[in-house]
């Protein structure tokens, strides 16, 4: 087991060849190092007694806390996706972005991939908890023509929804919808 000298630092209490953690102490600097059961110095000489660990084998572990499921499977009523609020919201976005804007066919995608983002980030300061967002934004070339864009899903009635607003000026149209998913 290869070690740069100047991060640790082996010291022996038996001689050499001993593998790390057995009959030795270990001193990295700025970090208290474990070896199970032993005794552990710290970069300035403190010493300090180890339960386990399997630093000895170069392994660093980071303790996970494991949660609980809620099983909460539906939305209380004040927390479930509005798709008044939401619509409220994109209407803005879009008129912000777009209401002085000409149409421009190569910068389209990215106008509608930045539409979409603050959008998301708009459904994301809502106080709805535990949903997750898909925000779908066409952006084209308004020249008087018909459009018709549509989806599906498969998704509970019950808790899941959906918002989508439509922008039109003298040159550029847009459709924005945003999905919300609950997670059970």
């Amino acid at each position: 087991m290869a070690m740069d000298s100047r991060r640790m630092r082996r010291t022996h209490g038996h001689g050499g060849g001993h593998i790390p953690g057995h009959g030795q102490n270990l001193t990295v600097p700025g970090r208290l190092t474990k070896a199970h059961g032993h005794t552990l110095r710290d970069h300035k000489g403190n010493d300090s007694k180890s339960e386990s660990s399997d630093h000895d084998r170069g392994k660093y572990f980071h303790e996970h806390v494991r949660l609980e499921n809620t099983f909460q499977l539906n939305p209380c009523e004040d927390y479930k996706f509005s798709s008044k609020q939401m619509e409220r919201a994109m209407k803005e976005i879009l008129d912000k972005q777009l209401t002085e804007t000409d149409y421009n066919g190569k910068i389209c995608p990215t106008v509608a991939a930045n539409l979409s983002s603050l959008i998301k980030e708009r459904a994301k300061e809502f106080p709805w908890k535990r949903y997750r967002y898909v925000v779908q934004v066409v952006v084209g070339e308004n020249s008087d023509q018909a459009v018709q864009i549509g989806s599906r899903c498969i998704w509970d009635e019950k808790n899941d929804n959906f918002a989508c607003v439509t922008f039109k000026n003298k040159t550029v149209f847009a459709v924005a919808a945003c999905y919300g998913i609950y997670l059970e």
